[in-house]
């Protein structure tokens, strides 16, 4: 059985610099982590069984 695939995108490089820098000091493997747009995810698949937003799609 194949593990889920966990992302985590964000509109700002710099949270993503961060994001990365937090998940390598945890040792944290397998984590995409990815610069995009929310409404526009580039991920081939549009199903997901999981997703937790914090806050973004309150301003939209």
């Amino acid at each position: 059985m194949a593990l889920p695939v966990a992302s985590c995108v964000n509109l700002l490089p710099v949270a993503i610099h961060r994001m990365r820098d937090r998940l390598t000091k945890q040792g944290s493997e397998g984590m995409e982590v990815v610069v995009t747009d929310m409404l526009d995810l580039p991920f081939e698949c549009k199903i997901f069984d999981l997703m937790i937003e914090k806050g973004t799609m309150y301003d939209i």
